[in-house]
């Protein structure tokens, strides 16, 4: 008899996983500045790595444009996801330019020191400079921070 529940529980469990997602994402409106209902995407980023202690021991600014960063990697890798309908494997990078600094209030030179930081502190890589090419520059996320002493 307890097996027939886990077997009914399996399959209603796997009805689910094929059905889509409709529950929209809410957030608090101290979570966000719009009025209305409109999507409105977020940032996610664990408590772990907030608190921890390579990531403390960054300058602010470099905290900063690390969280626009994961947004901007969170952008990239929904649109790669989207394109490969779910079966994305490639290595994502993703542009963060200097518009972008703008957008959040930082100036060049703030940013690419932070930008630089990072590179140094293990957070992200530059894939591809666009210096003279005259394009964004790409970025990779990587976890080299965790493992380094």
């Amino acid at each position: 008899r307890g097996n027939d529940n886990v077997t009914d529980w399996m399959k209603g469990a796997k009805q689910r996983k094929k059905q889509k997602r409709t529950k929209k994402n809410v957030l608090l409106p101290c979570q966000t500045a719009k009025t209305s209902e409109k999507f409105d995407p977020f940032l996610q980023i664990g408590q772990s790595v907030l608190t921890h202690p390579k990531f403390t021991r960054l300058k602010l600014s470099s905290q900063l444009v690390y969280e626009r960063m994961v947004f901007a990697y969170q952008v990239a890798r929904a649109d790669a996801m989207e394109k490969a309908k779910g079966n994305q494997r490639d290595i994502i990078t993703f542009p963060f330019p200097e518009r972008d600094f703008k957008k959040y209030g930082f100036s060049s030179t703030t940013a690419r020191a932070a930008i630089n930081e990072l590179i140094k502190a293990g957070f992200i890589v530059r894939k591809e400079s666009g210096k003279y090419t005259r394009t964004d520059n790409k970025y990779q996320m990587v976890n080299r921070w965790k493992q380094e002493g």
